[in-house]
């Protein structure tokens, strides 16, 4: 038998489902997504959190952007660690990665800012999550059109937060499960090869969120994942392939699956990730 917390994730996996097929009908297969957390430092897992967003403020330049959040960080970052954000446009299936400087280039305030009124994220550095033109390379903020990040990110109301070494948080759509008496594995799929699997190749230890997108609460998951043969988890594989080709993505470069080690609840009230 399961144990009663990969149930709870599995009953909240199927009730979303049906929803975010309605939302994201680009992907015609079935699908759930996730938010991954990775981070370089070996034996180390991304400290991972979902928070409201308040409000985003560009500098006049267009060269940094500061994110205003509801409530603390799940910790505050240790030397040569840094902070990213996700924000993603769920209807648009259009989202950014927004990241400050490690801690041991800039003092602690220049990165974050913490206190009753909630956090203060300085971002001077923004990438594509979603496939665009600059999805094949990494972007320092005034490489991209400010005006379409800001009409991007107009509608977003919650940010995915990770903090680690090289931290790194990538949307995610989940294509297959296993739940069996042993844990909970998930499946899914790698476009390109970029952060995500530089920090996965360098540590496996990562973080998911598996959220319901109108309350933004559900469950942090702790664990590994890794790289797969198709041969080993054929079905997984397949499914994989089948929701990239719905999607008109091609062919994945990496299959990847996850491996549950700590399941606990997760929500933007949440004091701890």
């Amino acid at each position: 038998m399961v144990t009663s917390e990969v149930q709870q994730v599995v009953e909240l996996l199927e009730a979303v489902q049906p929803k975010e097929a309605a939302a994201f009908q680009q992907v015609r297969a079935w699908k759930v997504l996730t938010f991954l957390g990775t981070c370089r430092a070996a034996g180390q897992t991304a400290s991972l959190a979902v928070r409201r967003l308040s409000r985003l403020e560009f500098d006049e330049s267009g060269h940094r952007v500061d994110l205003f959040l509801e409530g603390r960080l799940p910790r505050s970052p240790e030397q040569g660690e840094l902070v990213t954000a996700s924000l993603a446009n769920l209807s648009a299936i259009r989202g950014y990665q927004v990241k400050t400087q490690e801690q041991a280039i800039r003092l602690p305030t220049e990165l974050c800012e913490q206190g009753p009124q909630g956090t203060t994220l300085h971002c001077p550095q923004i990438f594509t999550v979603h496939h665009s033109p600059h999805t094949q390379q990494s972007f320092v903020f005034e490489d991209l059109p400010v005006a379409q990040v800001r009409e991007d990110l107009q509608p977003v109301t919650h940010a995915v937060v990770g903090i680690g070494v090289r931290a790194n948080v990538s949307p995610r759509f989940l294509f297959h499960y296993q739940a069996t008496a042993e844990g909970l594995e998930l499946f899914h799929g790698d476009g390109v090869t970029r952060k995500t699997f530089q920090n996965l190749s360098a540590n496996p230890k990562s973080a998911q969120l598996i959220l319901d997108l109108t309350s933004y609460r559900g469950f942090l998951l702790e664990g590994e994942t890794r790289a797969f043969a198709a041969e080993e988890f054929p079905e997984a594989a397949r499914k994989i392939r089948a929701g990239f080709e719905s999607a008109g993505w091609g062919e994945p470069s990496h299959l990847f699956r996850f491996q549950a080690h700590s399941i606990r609840p997760a929500g933007p009230e949440s004091s701890a990730a």
